[in-house]
């Protein structure tokens, strides 16, 4: 037996099962080639859930007074004070066992059964490698590992978990669709460029920007041009047609038609304005 994951270990210097409610979890590799006259035989129940899935061979159970036999890929969950031994077993079965407390299932059931995800399987060979690493980060990866396990049992048994907020998500993409705008402003962007970015329509962007902004996204990118040239003018760096050029307007003609429109005056009126301060 190898005890690949002990909560609370000194080695780990994050606990993300924490946040799932869990607590006093472990997690075994058996191989029974090797344990075999180690397992125990004998009626017993755990305080917490205990979580048995094979990964080759074969293992009977007596659970709750009920004859249950896992075979490849097969998992079953025994509930808190549920009576349970081993009855049989092939003798090369190789297995994964993980106990914990928790009170997050939220049904009656005295034991649970299924078919272990694909997922789960990768998980335990990856926890496999690591746990022969040895390596400082090599305790964390693991703990991350079972937190997937612990949830992938969690969803195909019934918890009901929250739903993430819609508003952490729509402003997560205001944030994304602003910066796309900031890095790319003085190329002639269109709400459509910017949707398309976000993987939005121009409507739903739209709507993100007009409830937490309270602004239309075209009315943004026209500000932050108009900010953008303000910049280039004051920098005094270039000539009122390089920085037509350098904003992607089609002609000098439209560049001053689009400052005098945001401003209230045309760029070179601006420019003599700035430099007459200098």
């Amino acid at each position: 037996m190898r005890i690949l994951y002990k909560q609370g270990s000194k080695n780990l210097q994050t606990e993300t099962l924490n946040k799932l409610g869990v607590t006093d979890c472990v997690f075994k590799h058996l191989n029974l080639g090797t344990d075999y006259n180690f397992v125990s035989k004998k009626q017993h129940h755990h305080a917490g859930f205990e979580v048995h899935f094979i990964k080759s061979g074969s293992q009977s159970y007596e659970i709750d007074g009920k004859p249950i036999t896992l075979n490849n890929g097969d998992y079953v969950i025994i509930c808190p004070n549920v009576p349970h031994k081993v009855t049989a077993m092939q003798l090369l079965t190789e297995k994964f066992s993980l106990v914990f407390n928790s009170d997050i299932f939220g049904k009656k059931a005295r034991y649970y059964l299924g078919k272990t995800d694909d997922r789960i399987m990768q998980n335990a060979e990856f926890m496999l490698k690591e746990f022969s690493f040895k390596k400082q980060l090599s305790p964390m990866l693991i703990e991350n590992a079972v937190f997937e396990i612990l949830i992938t049992y969690f969803r195909q048994n019934g918890f009901n978990e929250k739903n993430i907020d819609r508003q952490d998500d729509e402003n997560a993409t205001l944030i994304l669709a602003k910066q796309y705008v900031y890095d790319n402003v003085e190329s002639a962007l269109s709400v459509k460029d910017v949707a398309e970015y976000c993987y939005l329509s121009t409507k739903q962007l739209t709507r993100i920007f007009l409830r937490y902004d309270n602004i239309a996204p075209g009315e943004f990118i026209r500000k932050e041009r108009v900010k953008r040239i303000e910049q280039l003018i004051v920098e005094n760096k270039y000539t009122l047609k390089q920085i037509s050029d350098k904003m992607n307007f089609g002609n000098e003609h439209y560049f001053n038609l689009f400052f005098k429109q945001n401003y209230g005056m045309p760029p070179g009126e601006y420019k003599r304005m700035v430099l007459e301060k200098v």
